[in-house]
């Protein structure tokens, strides 16, 4: 007697699963109701666990649904929200190319044609979503959308939280189906907007819905090179948000990129996409704005009390990473002196959580402050790579480092610079980060 797929015991019918991709396993579970349960295994359940969720109108409203009560979507412990770059200016650069027809051949002729013909749909269909998304976002339908996923998911689950939550931004910018990272997105003045939209809609959403979260990740992973939140952008939230700091309270793990302020110089600098395949209009009046209101906007105080804003309210705070992305067009000689301000305004709080782990990336610093924050914190762990030592040395720290009260059980240097040169400070044995 041949044996049925329903027979296989427990352990059998798991290994068969496994060898399956998700739309197999949608179609096996459509056979029967018995075999949908027998599905319903740790296996399928963790396709569900991680979700990525664009912050387009039709993700969100997919991901509301897959978030009712009774629903798998109620199984998502991993959420990465992903702000959508749709950058055209390569695309409208193609349509706008010259050629001459007579020093092309008919083949050549027929291939540019194909591809303008391509690129204007594209296009077409990048300006749509533009077009949506800016409705989108301008009307707080983005919020009251994503809040309502998240007060689904803190009603359903049976933690009643996300283990982590990240940021990202990825961009549309050859055509309309390929998706890049921000490397390689073309204009940073879209990636910076898009990842300052995502931000504040995540904050304001978790704000309406206080779904706790254990670890949050903005726009600091590797895969996000050349995407930071500006730091005015951060220290402009109000973290004793009563929804805001349920969320926060148990939060454990902290990753954030933060850039220095984005500052524009002349009415023609915030009017370009700052693409490479834009255009730019040489007669277009370049007004440049007064430099005492430039140095305003780089003193504010809002650029550099985020960090310490976040910290506060983060009592559970056990891992701490920071990375500091630096605009390379700098406005004057003292910028150094205002990047340092971010470390001295966390190592200055009443209290600072006691962390086991802190990594930190590309910060301009003070020798007190850095020496402050670490003992303070009463870190286990420490990494830091391209410390830049604005003013003393790097002496008390090692000192503190290689003490017995400070009990450290791993550290890794990579690339410290101090001196009014910044000349790397080199070490006599090799560097081993295990």
């Amino acid at each position: 007697m041949s044996l049925r797929l329903l027979d296989f015991p427990p352990e059998l019918f798991e290994s068969i699963i496994r060898l399956l991709g998700l739309c197999d396993l949608f179609s096996l579970r459509l056979c029967s109701r018995t075999l949908a349960t027998k599905t319903t295994s740790d296996y399928f359940k963790s396709y569900f666990r991680t979700k990525h969720i664009d912050i387009t109108a039709s993700s969100l409203g997919a991901f509301i649904n897959a978030t009712q009560p009774g629903s798998l979507g109620c199984l998502i412990q991993h959420l990465v929200l992903v702000g959508v770059v749709n950058n055209t200016k390569q695309l409208v650069s193609i349509l706008e190319s010259k050629y001459s027809s007579e020093e092309e051949s008919d083949e050549e002729a027929e291939r540019r044609e194909e591809k303008q013909a391509k690129a204007q749909q594209d296009l077409e269909i990048l300006e749509q979503r533009q077009t949506e998304y800016e409705q989108l976002h301008e009307s707080g339908t983005d919020i009251s959308l994503l809040s309502e996923a998240f007060r689904n998911i803190a009603a359903n689950d049976k933690a009643g939280k996300l283990l982590s939550l990240s940021l990202e931004v990825i961009v549309y910018r050859q055509d309309a189906e390929q998706r890049v990272h921000p490397l390689i997105g073309g204009s940073w003045k879209f990636i910076w907007q898009s990842a300052a939209d995502t931000f504040h809609t995540t904050i304001r959403a978790l704000a309406a819905s206080s779904l706790p979260i254990e670890r949050l990740y903005i726009f600091n992973d590797q895969r996000l090179q050349r995407c930071s939140l500006a730091c005015d952008e951060l220290g402009s939230i109000d973290f004793t948000d009563k929804g805001l700091a349920t969320s926060l309270a148990a939060l454990k793990s902290l990753s954030v990129s933060l850039s220095d302020r984005v500052i524009f110089r002349s009415r023609l600098d915030a009017e370009r996409s700052h693409d490479p395949a834009e255009e730019l209009d040489d007669d277009l009046p370049n007004e440049q704005r007064d430099i005492e209101d430039i140095r305003a906007e780089m003193t504010a105080e809002v650029n550099f009390i985020g960090i310490a804003k976040l910290l506060q309210v983060s009592s559970q705070l056990e891992e701490f990473e920071m990375h500091e992305y630096r605009f390379s067009r700098a406005l004057n000689t003292n910028r150094e002196r205002q990047l340092e301000r971010l470390l001295q305004h966390a190592a200055e709080m009443n209290t600072l959580p006691r962390l086991k782990r802190i990594e930190l990336r590309g910060l301009w610093v003070r020798e007190q402050d850095l020496l402050t924050f670490v003992r303070r914190t009463g870190v286990r762990k420490l990494f830091m790579y391209r410390i830049y030592m604005s003013s003393g040395t790097f002496r008390s720290l090692f000192d503190y480092c290689t003490s017995d009260v400070a009990r450290l059980e791993k550290l890794y240097f990579r690339g410290l610079f101090e001196a009014a040169d910044h000349s790397m400070l080199c070490f006599d044995s090799p560097a081993d980060p295990t």
